[in-house]
């Protein structure tokens, strides 16, 4: 029979014939006599030609029959029993090659690359659990191959480095988890987070990911882009089932600090009721905690505020001190957005900006024309943000100039701005565009470069510790107990362990051993 048809068409007879053997003898002999039937027919039908049938396999996955891989499993693991024949590594290079072929192309298109990447998931998972009875063997030649494709090292573009999986599975997040997602209910969003977890499960680079989803959850809570905060309550709710509390402790105190801020704002504002003096600014405040928020608030502008604004803010600095004696609150006026109303024209429009914007549309109270040096004396704008503040308010056409500089960038000191006194926009309400909740590839370039620097302090504190409790060690057995020690978080390149290595030593942390060059020793 084997001679005369091919592998498949061999396996599907044999299986055929089997099956019909094995369930007579059920019925004619005794149940103590069934291994020993089942056993035999395995000899003679397997067995005897497992070289035949294993040149087959090959083509079998290629064509990606799943009947035929069914057969192919029920003919194998026929007694069920240690006899059993597998074929886990040519089904993970054939899942292996097969999801490579797909998502390859993809990659640096967050939602494409992660949607395809999902599907093939989904393919193979239930390949494995239908023709394969999700058998463990299958299983996890399955996981083995998709960890391959999630950890997938491309080279560079020319156009620079390619995101890595972490990232896109981060950004991928971010956009499902805004409120500008489209054509998505919530169980759409629902069901593609519970589908592309498993992404998270396989990646090595978690360290990556968390990096990335901080900064993206801090952008979308501080510019009230969120679609709500169940969802992001579930998100890392399944982060912290896979991967434990320790890793999502700062994203959870980032969600308290959101909801306890929105507390005191409501308070402050109750507060305001009760005295006599009445405000004409209504203020919303998040009092953000520094170590927990990813906010960069070293390069601040030292802005001028307008009097209104100023008074607003130090009567909640007096509001917080009263409640909260000894803190401290650094104002962050770069993520500060604030909300207009334009009653100079003959219909009453309600404009969204930045605080930036604000400050320098309030000047226009007292004058209808000013110049950029008069704005940026007045408010203290660095020339770098000045100009593109100007223009954003120049394009949405409420500030007008007679001449349009060449670039935003160095605007002329001398050019004059006028207020547009005969503004008009289709909608009442609206918002000026603003770069600051997007990123840019300034931000993901630093934040890549922050990245690497945490990985060096990461691994020169694992190496301290690791020398600290073993005193004398190898270089090879340092270098494994650095890399067992870091694999929570990250997988470290034996040259990132050299040049820690180096670092140590050159600190006195620790020594090379006087007989032996590759025998280091720790330095209390």
């Amino acid at each position: 029979l084997a001679a005369s048809v091919s592998p498949q068409e061999y396996m599907r007879k044999a299986l055929d014939f089997m099956e019909k053997d094995a369930s007579f003898c059920t019925k004619a002999l005794l149940p103590s006599t069934i291994p020993k039937v089942r056993l035999a027919l395995q000899e003679a039908f397997v067995d005897e030609n497992i070289t035949y049938i294993r040149a087959g396999v090959p083509a079998i996955f290629s064509s990606g029959d799943a009947e035929a891989m069914q057969c192919l499993y029920r003919v194998t693991f026929f007694t069920h029993g240690s006899r059993c024949h597998t074929f886990e590594k040519e089904f993970r290079a054939y899942v292996l090659d097969s999801v490579l072929e797909k998502v390859l192309p993809l990659l640096g298109s967050t939602n494409e690359y992660v949607d395809c990447l999902t599907e093939m998931y989904r393919h193979f998972d239930k390949l494995v659990k239908g023709s394969f009875e999700n058998h463990h063997v299958y299983e996890a030649a399955m996981a083995n191959a998709f960890s391959e494709v999630v950890n997938y090292k491309s080279e560079e573009k020319k156009s620079g480095p390619v995101a890595s999986a972490a990232e896109m599975l981060a950004k991928y997040f971010d956009s499902l988890l805004r409120k500008s997602t489209k054509g998505f209910n919530d169980q759409d969003i629902e069901d593609k987070v519970e589908h592309s977890m498993f992404v998270f499960r396989f990646m090595e680079d978690k360290d990556v990911f968390q990096k990335f989803y901080s900064q993206y959850l801090a952008k979308r809570l501080i510019h009230n882009l969120s679609i709500g905060m169940d969802f992001e309550e579930t998100v890392i709710v399944r982060m912290k089932t896979e991967y434990g509390y320790e890793y999502t402790a700062k994203l959870h105190r980032m969600l308290q600090d959101y909801s306890v801020s929105t507390s005191l704002s409501r308070e402050y504002n109750e507060s305001l009721k009760s005295t006599v003096r009445a405000s004409s600014v209504s203020l919303t405040v998040q009092v953000l905690q520094t170590a927990t928020w990813p906010l960069t608030t070293q390069s601040v502008a030292a802005v001028i505020l307008p009097p209104e604004l100023e008074s607003a803010v130090q009567s909640y600095n007096n509001f917080y001190q009263q409640k909260y004696q000894g803190r401290v609150l650094n104002w962050v006026h770069q993520f500060s957005t604030g909300e207009v109303k334009c009653t100079f024209t003959n219909t009453l429009h309600q404009i969204t900006m930045t605080l930036y914007q604000m400050i320098t549309l309030l000047l226009y109270n007292h004058q209808d024309t000013l110049t950029v040096d008069d704005i940026q004396t007045r408010t203290s704008l660095p020339a770098r943000l000045l100009g593109s503040h100007l223009k954003a308010l120049c394009e949405c056409g409420l500030l007008i100039t007679a001449n349009k500089p060449a670039s935003w960038k160095e605007p002329n000191l001398d050019m004059e701005l006028s207020l547009n006194l005969k503004f008009k926009h289709k909608r009442n309400k609206f918002k000026i565009n603003a770069a600051v909740s997007k990123e840019t590839p300034e931000e993901t370039a630093k934040t890549r470069t922050s990245i690497d620097e945490d990985r060096r302090v990461w691994t020169q504190a694992a190496i301290v510790r690791v020398m600290k409790s073993r005193k004398t060690l190898s270089h090879q057995q340092l270098t494994q107990e650095v890399i067992q020690l870091s694999a929570k978080w990250f997988k470290p390149n034996i040259p990132l362990i050299k040049k820690c290595i180096q670092m140590l030593l050159e600190k006195e942390y620790i020594e090379r051993s006087p007989d032996r060059n590759d025998l280091y020793l720790y330095m209390a």
